[in-house]
């Protein structure tokens, strides 16, 4: 029945939404990490850690857990100055289409028998995405008076939209060196969805979702120094994800695909006293790789975002033997360039504006194999005003001081999972 339901868990995060809070990444994996912040580098709790840190599995034991997250993002776009009034086009645009999405999590690990120092298991999460949908949108509305762009007129459709769903799954051989210390490797199995509406690209308008699949690896370390200090270290390769040809345009920069960032992150748990556990995860995301996302081409637009470097801070306090409570900082900067003059069009469809989080969880001790972890992320409110698009250039109306676009976010999510020791 068990292994039933972890299945069934893992099939459903091959097929659900994941919207993303670091740049287009989760802001932790698994729910007791996400209730700490994010933070979990040196510090696993349950079947989720291998996307934390593979070498964490070497130290949990045999269990499986299954859980479902709500992830609501609020998503708006307000374009400000006298070229939008004086058109009829300022104001705010909701952007939000859905407004919840469901992500789902599980895992499953077990120890080799016979004292061996080897353990398996299988991960599988929504790694992250990114979704905002805008029934009009400004700057394609004006575009329909720029003579050099024949296929966008007054009163054709100037939605904008962009869907991007990713998920993981991944096995993982984790090996015990001694007691204190382990290493592990990941196979990293990623699917994606990818949706763009978006006139600006002319006859590449729609193409609907077109998925693709992609395998990278994850190595870790993870080593309890003494009876003070864990540390933690972790890298994932870049992930070079299948072509999706309906897409070429827009895609331009490496030939119809939408490759996932390298990321790497090293993480502390200091062991403060019997009851209180402190950590912070510092990682990486290489997200201004060249290639890595939409092209960069002027006269197609594209993410151009920066690589992302995010702080964790968790805090875990054993309130009492069937009771455990979690708090949690997370902030990392937000990737989208200010006043980059090629990210017009592309970071007012592309909200990942957030910064700061605050997280709470909780997980409370059913019986002895049984226990239900929850947690909650509330990321504060975040703008980004995109820089003047020289595509708009020869349009008379439109210039740096009077056509202001700004996108905005915040964000709230609550999940919960089951955990099972086998």
């Amino acid at each position: 029945m068990k292994k039933t339901m972890i299945a069934a868990g893992l099939s459903m995060a091959l097929s659900a939404p994941a919207f993303a809070t670091n740049g287009y990444f989760v802001h932790g994996i698994g729910q007791s990490a996400k209730g700490a912040g994010g933070a979990g580098i040196a510090y696993p709790e349950d079947t989720l850690a291998a996307g934390q840190n593979p070498a964490g599995m070497a130290f949990i034991g045999n269990r499986a857990d299954g859980g479902l997250e709500l992830f609501i993002p609020n998503r708006s776009l307000e374009a400000k100055g006298p070229l939008w009034s004086s058109f009829g086009l300022d104001g705010e645009v909701d952007g939000n289409r859905p407004s919840v999405f469901l992500v789902p999590e599980g895992g499953y690990n077990m120890d080799m028998p016979n004292g061996s120092a080897w353990s398996f298991g299988i991960s599988a999460f929504g790694n992250g995405g990114m979704n905002a949908t805008y029934d009009r949108h400004p700057q394609i509305q004006a575009m329909a008076f720029d003579p050099s762009m024949p296929w966008i007129n007054p009163g054709d459709n100037t939605s904008a939209k962009i869907d991007l769903l990713q998920a993981f799954v991944l096995p993982t051989a984790a090996y015990k060196i001694n007691e204190n210390h382990a290493v592990a490797a990941s196979l990293v199995v990623a699917w994606q969805s990818f949706e763009l509406v978006n006139a600006a690209f002319g006859a590449m308008n729609d193409a609907g979702h077109v998925s693709s699949w992609g395998a990278g690896v994850k190595l870790g370390w993870m080593g309890h120094i003494n009876d003070f200090l864990s540390l933690g270290a972790t890298w994932q390769s870049k992930i070079k994800m299948g072509k999706m040809d309906e897409y070429a345009t827009a895609l331009a920069a490496d030939d119809g695909r939408l490759s996932i960032p390298q990321t790497a992150g090293v993480g502390m748990a200091i062991h403060a006293t019997e009851q209180l556990d402190i950590l912070f995860d510092v990682t990486w995301i290489n997200y201004g790789d060249d290639d890595i996302i939409i092209g960069k081409s002027t006269n197609v637009g594209g993410f151009g975002w920066d690589d992302m470097t995010i702080f964790k801070l968790g805090f875990v306090y054993k309130y009492s033997d069937d009771l455990t409570l979690r708090a949690g900082w997370n902030y990392g900067e937000n990737p989208l360039p200010e006043g980059n003059p090629a990210d017009g069009f592309v970071s007012t469809i592309v909200p990942a504006t957030v910064e700061h989080h605050l997280t709470l969880g909780f997980t409370k001790q059913i019986n002895e194999d049984f226990s239900i972890t929850g947690s909650y992320m509330h990321a504060f409110d975040n703008d980004h005003t995109a820089g003047y698009d020289p595509r708009l250039a020869a349009n008379p109306f439109l210039n740096p001081s009077d056509a202001a676009l700004t996108s905005s976010m915040y964000q709230d999510s609550v999940g919960l999972s089951l955990n099972w020791k086998l």
